[in-house]
């Protein structure tokens, strides 16, 4: 790649610059901003340091700086590598997650489901009765934790994490005891509820839902990189969470259910006509995300 800088020369500035100007070319990434954005990550990564303490006193830093490791942290980006697998983390709904091959990096449309899950909770949490919590294709963890992490403990409160793929429940396992939530949520190995055998309250899912025949259209990085089988949702991209509430018909309450998916784009109206066949006395209502695309679906009763 590039000169090197001899470290009398060595800025921050010049840092910036230099590793922009690769980043710019990596098709995920749309504008310089954004290049800059994620630049500061790569940094504060090589650095092990938060990037305002670079702005704030780079002197202090620069000598532990290691320029083939930026080319090399640069070739694997431009390659395809996820910037989160790189640096085996993904910040989620101010939360730090631990990422790596093989489970899904958590987006940030995603958060919508933390955000909107937690002002459920709240409102199901007034009547003061058991609540089972459910994450169904929880990957890392993000959404369970995020929604538990800024929720108060309480002993009615019962949260459950279930994926049936080891490398997720790997990660989920080590994000759980990061934040040390060990004793409020339960991971199970299941596929979706098989192996579920109480009665769910709320249920969040963000199950795959790309069609089949899009996958070769994603993303290099995406395609590449990140596990398919947390991408493919099947022919028609909901045949997962068609399967979903299917299973959820026979063993749910409509007056004390509350389900929430993230679902890709135009699926609603697919959606819609699932739930008509299949949960005939649920209403769904649903929240854009900051596209204004369809993204959340709430799936409640219809009273």
């Amino acid at each position: 790649m590039g000169k090197n800088f001899a470290m009398h020369e060595l800025t921050l500035n010049k840092l910036m610059q230099y590793t922009t100007s690769y980043l710019t070319i990596i098709e995920s990434i749309a504008d310089e901003t954004e290049a800059y954005l994620e630049a500061e990550l790569i940094l504060s990564y090589l650095f092990k340091t938060e990037f305002i303490n670079l702005r704030v006193d780079f002197e202090k830093y620069k000598h532990f700086f290691d320029f083939k490791k930026l080319n090399r942290t640069l070739i694997r980006r431009i390659s395809g590598e996820p910037l989160a697998y790189i640096t085996s983390e993904k910040y989620f709904y101010e939360l730090s997650i631990s990422v790596g091959y093989g489970v899904l990096v958590p987006r940030s449309e995603t958060e919508l489901l933390v955000e909107h899950g937690i002002k459920e909770l709240n409102k199901m949490n007034k009547d003061g009765d058991k609540i089972n919590v459910v994450d169904i294709g929880t990957g890392s963890g993000a959404i369970v934790i995020g929604v538990a992490k800024n929720t108060k403990k309480n002993s009615k409160i019962n949260f459950f994490a279930i994926d049936n793929s080891e490398y997720a429940i790997k990660f989920c396992k080590q994000n759980i005891r990061k934040y040390m939530l060990d004793d409020r949520i339960t991971i199970i190995k299941s596929d979706l509820l098989n192996k579920f055998h109480l009665t769910p309250h709320l249920i969040f899912a963000n199950l795959p839902y790309i069609e089949k025949n899009d996958i070769a259209n994603l993303q290099k990085e995406i395609r590449i990189a990140e596990p398919s089988n947390a991408l493919n949702g099947g022919k028609d991209g909901l045949e997962i969470i068609s399967k979903l509430l299917k299973q959820l018909s026979t063993i749910i309450d409509p007056n004390t259910c509350t389900i929430m998916l993230e679902i890709g784009v135009n699926q609603d109206k697919k959606l819609l006509k699932i739930i008509e066949s299949k949960l005939p006395n649920f209403n769904v209502r649903f929240i854009n995300d900051y596209q204004k695309i369809k993204r959340i679906a709430v799936i409640q009763n219809k009273n």
